[in-house]
């Protein structure tokens, strides 16, 4: 049976042992002890059986069908001498298997099982995050538990740290699931630590830094001396045990907290606090709200200490048994390891029937190398000493390994139950002998398909008696009569305001039903009560069953013809970050006309950040009794309730709406509570979310664009100007003819090998002065352009329209390029239609005959319509008044004094075409004039053009002025590039 299954496999996650020890807690104060008191170590505080809780659990479990579990696993650096071979790494992995089982003992209708694995010493560290439990993810889960071998450096033992984060991961991830509505899932938590609350003094600055000054609970107190540290462990544990503390919310968000102790050597008082918020209260020492005189509250966790590691894994192991629904075969799981052969010492006996449908077997010795030897009802014997399956008669047994020691044993029961019913043997031996006598674990658990649910309930209502009965739940075509011997029911009612619970006993034939009655107290305000129902079984083969119903809401009605509310408690979707939740109450009319409104609602234990609740109907406050909502005798009114924090937070928000309903000749109006619950999750601020967003679109775009341009940066550089020749040669235009400047009569241009030199000396290969142009190379500002090499007269260049003649870009390998210098004085005295200035040409070191013959061509065909419109544009701009300049660079190195105190516009003869030209230099008139410039480049043959960047370059270091260019060259490879003028790309 599908709640039997659960309860079977859930069984197999709690240990039995020190599970009895039972002291009550009493009412009282919250205490704080104190973690620097000695005792004797190996003794573990008294506290409450945890059985209770984890039978709720199982029942949650069985109605929800959903279940979180979160292993949090302490990481501090005293698992290194308490832990060396890491036993708690395979102590989770059987409570992990014992998970994996649950999520696929029924198939498609076994419950949905989420895990999530944590550790913590001074901070919580997510190691794996919430993950389906079922075949296809356990080798994902087992890999990341075995990541724990390796944890063990931590410095602090802060469960108090990790629980809060742990509370908010459960509450964040439930409130992922109940979004959209439904059953919320039960919660856990599987704590393992192997010492008390320790917090370590930060003496150093590199300790400082990496561990942090402060704790969040202590927020003022910097954890660098002694005293301080002692300060903030007393915090500590107040805000675990405090009412309203840590513990409180864990409870009031159901969450089950199963805490296994490796406590052999941890002080009973340092355990204390951790016990204590566990189960409640801990050597008489309250942890969080306690209930009130006359009354008990349930316990919601189960501490389990081991004063060993071998304990600790049985433990852990048993953690998962119970909570996968195993109940644990009764007498004692000690027994002696036999030799060769059975011994009675080494053997436990245990009945199988056809109501149980798995047994299961755990032995664990203290060393490797024994093995367990199996007896079917029918003598059949099957010895096993490794994984694996094995068959014992018609029965599969199905092994796996515990701790490297130990074996887990999986019987299942076969198809027409042959070699099943009746009493089995096992048997732990040591065919080496080596450990015969020695002491070993041999626990076994079955797994039952009775379960039992309630059976009919007659109504609730104030101040009335209701009859409650409870039935079983048997497999098909099993008879009660023919394995149920004795049977013992009861059922507990709890009012979910109050926070109480009431014990009815019910009675019956062993078979069922069992009955009995409650009567709801004439002052009960709550519209809810929680009914569980809990048969204990002893079969006919004295198999000891517990099986536990899921909780069932129960409506709880007003007397005397009232206004009725439902469903008994608003259930309500989740909010993910800010938000609004809402659902539907029904309002019932009564026998005769009223009258309903609204109170206050309610929240004991509020959510950290989420602040007030607003509660809403139809988008409107709560109408009061002055507005109250009108209800006709027998009518129904469906209200849209809304609710929506104030803040951000992550926990369940679980309070009381306050109602009030009227009818018409009441006396006076009655009240009712109706409880609501929803669960919060903190989320991300949308806002933040889509800065955030454009921050990292933002970085990922500009990281490599900015590597581009830093590696352009770097790369700006001319061709190496050693290897580079250029010419400054004095040019005439005049139509369509380019002349050397001087001589007697006009003739083509011309131009010689020797009117080249060598570009050494005149500066890097980023920056170089030559025939008064300043060259500059540069990146581009375009991260995927090529480096920009720029041109620009030294004295600057002079203004004309558009920014024409002001600069221009060229090719950075220099050779095959030209620049032409107008020289807007020269020109305006000529007549119209010529124009003066300097040709600067370079060449590569070679055959520089062959380059001339290329560059010349281009020159002859393409400055003259250059010229001419730079020419028109002088012309159409007045002059302005002289103003004396510095000398070039060219200048300095070639003119004498006297040149050098001349005039800056007045034009120096140019020298004669037979007279090569200084290489360096250019007319002194010339370099240190402000002119227009125009640039040229013609390819080498073999070379592809040369695209100029179509980015606007940055300004030269002399003051900006106006440029023009030549209209672009054709596309044939020989012809020159002409660059188009930044201004029009702009």
């Amino acid at each position: 049976m599908r709640a039997a299954a659960v309860r079977l496999l859930l069984a197999l996650v709690v240990a039995t042992l020190a599970l009895g020890v039972v002291a009550t807690a009493p009412a009282g104060a919250q205490g704080t002890p104190s973690t620097t008191s000695s005792s004797a170590t190996g003794s573990a505080p008294k506290t409450a059986s945890g059985d209770a809780a984890i039978d709720d659990l199982v029942g949650c479990v069985q109605g929800s069908r959903r279940l979180l579990v979160l292993f949090l696993i302490d990481e501090s650096a005293s698992l290194h001498q308490n832990d060396p071979e890491n036993r708690r790494v395979d102590a989770a992995r059987g409570a992990l298997d014992s998970l994996v089982a649950m999520a696929g003992g029924e198939g498609a209708n076994s419950p949905e099982v989420q895990v999530a694995l944590a550790g913590f010493s001074n901070e919580y560290r997510l190691v794996q995050d919430w993950t389906p439990a079922k075949a296809g993810t356990s080798k994902e889960l087992n890999a990341a538990l075995d990541e724990f071998a390796g944890f063990n450096h931590g410095i602090d033992t802060d469960f108090v740290n990790a629980l809060s984060s742990g509370r908010s991961a459960l509450a964040e991830q439930a409130a992922a699931i109940t979004e959209t509505g439904g059953e919320p899932p039960c919660r856990a938590v599987m704590l393992f630590t192997d010492g008390g609350f320790d917090i370590a003094v930060r003496t150093t600055e590199k300790d400082q830094k990496r561990l942090g000054t402060t704790k969040p609970y202590a927020p003022g107190i910097e954890l660098t001396t002694p005293d301080n540290v002692i300060a903030a462990e007393r915090a500590g544990r107040a805000a675990l045990c405090e009412p309203g503390g840590l513990a409180d919310k864990l409870r009031a968000d159901d969450i089950t907290l199963l805490t296994v102790a490796l406590a052999g050597k941890v002080s009973r008082r340092a355990q204390i606090p951790l016990a204590a918020a566990t189960v409640g209260a801990a050597d008489g020492v309250p942890c969080g709200t306690q209930p009130a005189k006359g009354q008990t509250a349930r316990p919601q966790g189960a501490y389990l200490p081991a004063d060993d590691i071998g304990l600790l894994v049985t433990q852990f192991y048993g953690v998962g048994i119970r909570l996968a629904g195993g109940n644990p075969v009764e007498g004692s799981d000690q027994v002696k390891i036999c030799g060769k052969d059975a011994c009675d010492e080494g053997t436990r006996t245990f009945k199988l029937d056809s109501s149980l449908r798995r047994a299961q077997i755990l032995s664990l010795a203290p060393k490797p190398g024994t093995a367990v030897k199996l007896t079917a009802p029918s003598g059949a014997t099957a010895t096993i000493s490794d994984v694996g399956t094995s068959q014992v008669g018609g029965v599969t047994a199905v092994a796996r390994q515990v701790a490297g020691r130990g074996l887990t044993i999986d019987l299942d029961r076969p198809a027409g139950a042959k070699d099943w019913s009746g009493a089995w043997k096992a048997t732990v031996l040591d065919p080496s002998k080596a450990q015969e006598g020695d002491a070993a674990t041999l626990q076994i658990y079955v797994f039952s398909d009775i379960g039992v649910a309630l059976g009919q309930a007659e109504r609730f209502e104030r101040g009335a008696p209701t009859k409650i009965e409870a039935v079983l739940k048997l497999p098909k075509g099993t008879k009660a009569e023919d394995v149920v011997a004795t049977a013992k029911a009861q059922a507990r009612v709890f009012d979910t305001v109050a926070r109480t619970t009431t014990t009815v006993a019910l009675t019956g034939p062993p078979q069922g039903p069992y009955t009995g009655t409650y009567t709801t107290p004439a002052n009960t305000t709550s519209n809810e009560l929680e009914v569980t129902v809990e048969v204990r079984i002893a079969t006919a083969s004295n198999a000891a069953l517990v099986s536990q119903s899921p909780p069932t809401s129960m409506l709880v009605r007003r007397p005397g013809g009232a206004i009725q509310f439902a469903p008994p408690s608003l259930q309500m979707p989740s909010i993910t970050g800010a938000g609004t939740t809402e659902t539907e109450l029904i309002v019932l009319g009564g026998d005769k006309p009223g009258c309903v409104w609204f109170g206050t609602a309610d929240i004991p234990e509020p959510v950290e950040g989420a602040g007030a609740t607003a509660f809403t109907q139809e988008g409107k406050a709560l109408p009061g009794e002055a507005d109250c909502i009108k209800v006709g005798a027998k009518a129904q009114l469906n209200l849209t309730i809304a609710a929506q924090p104030d803040g951000r937070g992550a926990g369940t928000v679980r309070g009381n709406l306050q109602v009030f309903e009227k009818t018409q000749g009441a006396k006076a109006a009655s009240t009712t509570a109706i409880p609501f619950r929803f669960d919060l999750a903190r989320g991300v601020d949308q806002a933040q979310r889509l800065l955030l967003s454009v921050i990292l679109l933002i970085i990922g775009l500009a990281l490599p664009l900015l590597a581009l341009l830093l590696i352009n940066a770097i790369s700006a550089r001319f061709q190496t100007l050693d290897v580079v020749r250029g010419a400054a040669v004095p040019v005439v235009v005049s139509g369509k003819l380019v002349s050397r400047a001087g001589g007697t009569y006009r003739r083509a241009l011309t131009l010689r090998d020797s009117d080249f030199g060598s570009l050494a000396g005149t500066g890097s290969d980023r920056r170089f002065a030559f025939g008064g142009v300043e060259f500059r190379a540069r990146a581009s500002r375009n991260p995927f352009g090529a480096t920009v090499a720029m041109a620009a007269p030294e004295g600057g260049a002079e203004k004309l329209k558009g920014k024409a003649g002001s600069r221009v870009e060229l090719d950075p390998g220099l050779s095959g390029s030209w620049v032409f210098l107008l020289d807007p004085d020269a020109s305006r005295e000529t007549q119209k239609g010529e124009a003066h200035g300097l040709l600067i040409a370079f060449v590569a070191e070679g055959d520089v005959d062959a380059q001339i013959a290329r560059l010349l061509p281009d020159i002859n065909d393409r400055l003259p319509a250059t010229a001419e419109r730079l020419e028109r544009l002088v012309r159409e701009t007045p002059a302005k008044a002289p103003k004396p300049a510095k000398a070039s660079k060219a200048e300095k190195a070639a003119s004498s004094p006297e040149q050098e105190q001349e005039p800056v516009d007045e034009p120096a003869a140019a020298p004669e075409p037979e007279t090569p030209a200084a290489p360096p230099t250019a007319s002194p008139s010339l370099a240190t004039a402000t002119g227009v410039i125009e640039v040229g480049l013609t390819a080498p043959p073999a070379a592809e053009p040369v695209e100029a960047p179509a980015d606007d370059p940055e300004e030269p270091t002399a003051p900006p002025a106006p440029i023009a260019l030549p209209a672009p060259a054709s596309d044939d490879h020989a012809a020159p590039i002409a660059l188009p003028p930044p201004s029009a790309e702009s």
